[in-house]
């Protein structure tokens, strides 16, 4: 099961239009998989997250 809305980017501009794909239970993962996960993105990249946003009309879909 995962969930799925179009949002914002977490890092200014917070560009919107995003699609997001959220899983719906935690997983486990090795740290090689992290890396692999976190090396196309910026190293520099910090602070990547907004507080919670209200939906603003959006809506979330479960599947």
């Amino acid at each position: 099961m995962y969930y799925r809305y179009v949002g914002s980017l977490t890092t200014p501009p917070c560009k919107q239009g995003i699609t997001w794909n959220i899983l719906g239970k935690v997983r486990t993962l090795s740290k090689k998989q992290l890396e692999l996960l976190k090396a196309p993105l910026d190293p520099e990249c910090k602070h990547n997250a907004r507080p919670i946003q209200s939906l603003n009309g959006r809506k979330i879909e479960m599947y």
